[in-house]
């Protein structure tokens, strides 16, 4: 049986979906009951992320043993990073430093015409406290507005953090990736279309396409909003997620109080409450000139789990298809 149906006040649709199989006698001992599955997919008809659900999922065996991440640094003392005064390089306008983090350039970089590092002062990755968050968002802010003043015709900027190599990490050290480009990332080129669309087919009034995405996570009771009026920040477990265990977050700028605070929430959450030993983080639509972002228009801040077990997360149903299959467990 197909149900359809469009997310309450936002751009979106669903699919629900019976699913039945004969399992066996053996298999149900070993799993429990699982002839007959209800799988929900939930879409961005603008966007066109989609996810599939499926709580059967959650007993799915994994049969390769999880390791936590070594610190290849703990028994040497040569950590670049805690040693960045000899082993980093400057930025032509200097490094930004306050009490929790400071930048550096990034001797590898791919993006022109700057690509820079945030270090967390403390070396464990896993263990930043709600300052040392907030102070590393702070330098990377002041980092991305000294980066457009020293190079005016580049306006889209870009914040990542992998965090640890199942993450895409090459260093153990805590360390978020500032970058300025000259040219738009495919994620602004994505949401400016979504946007135009959104706005020519749902008409003046609706608030624009983020609005309508904020208004629907309300609508399934996933919305959470922090901080005063102007100059809160949103934070919603996505219902149509690019990867596993997604949260985004949307504020008026990066430097927000009140951003940190929820980030810092949802991280905690999921380091200490779900034991996830990885994750990437990246931000975009931050403006450049100090000013707040409008509340249509916001920066955007999105945050996965890697997970916890040693079977890679990606496999070619991403590669394929760009869907995301939730799994909350891994």
């Amino acid at each position: 049986m197909l149900e359809f149906g469009f997310l309450p006040g936002g751009p979106g649709r669903t699919i629900i979906a019976s699913w039945e199989c004969s399992p066996g006698s053996t298999v149900t001992e070993r799993y429990g009951k699982l002839d007959s599955q209800r799988v929900v997919s939930i879409g961005d008809a603008y966007l066109g992320t989609q996810a599939w659900y499926n709580e059967a999922r959650s007993s799915k065996p994994q049969t390769f043993a999880a390791a936590p991440a070594q610190d290849p640094t703990a028994s040497s003392g040569s950590c670049d990073f805690c040693r960045w005064r000899e082993l980093t390089a400057e930025d032509a306008w200097g490094r930004v430093e306050n009490e929790h983090a400071l930048t550096a350039s990034n001797l590898f970089k791919y993006c022109q015409p700057a690509h820079g590092l945030v270090l967390f002062r403390r070396h464990d990755p896993l263990a930043f406290s709600a300052p040392e968050l907030a102070g590393a968002l702070a330098a990377a802010s002041e980092w991305l507005r000294q980066a457009a003043r020293a190079h005016p015709g580049a306006h889209h900027p870009l914040l990542l953090w992998n965090c640890l190599p199942r993450a895409g990490a090459s260093q153990f050290h805590g360390h978020m990736q500032v970058a300025l480009s000259q040219v738009p990332f495919p994620a602004e080129l994505r949401l400016e279309a979504a946007t135009r669309r959104y706005e020519g087919e749902a008409g003046a009034g609706r608030g624009g396409y983020l609005v309508g995405v904020r208004r629907a996570h309300a609508a399934a009771g996933l919305l959470r909003r922090h901080g005063p009026p102007g100059h809160g920040a949103w934070c919603y477990a996505a219902l149509a997620p690019t990867k596993d265990a997604e949260l985004v977050l949307h504020a008026r700028s990066l430097a927000c109080p009140a951003l940190a605070a929820l980030l810092f929430a949802a991280l905690r959450a999921l380091i200490d409450g779900l034991v996830v030993t990885a994750f990437n983080t990246a931000a975009i639509n931050m403006r450049l000139d100090g000013a707040a972002n409008g509340a249509d228009s916001p920066v955007i801040v999105r945050l996965v789990s890697r997970g916890r077990g040693a079977a890679s997360d990606v496999g070619a149903l991403e590669v394929a298809c760009l869907h995301a299959c939730l799994d909350w467990t891994r």
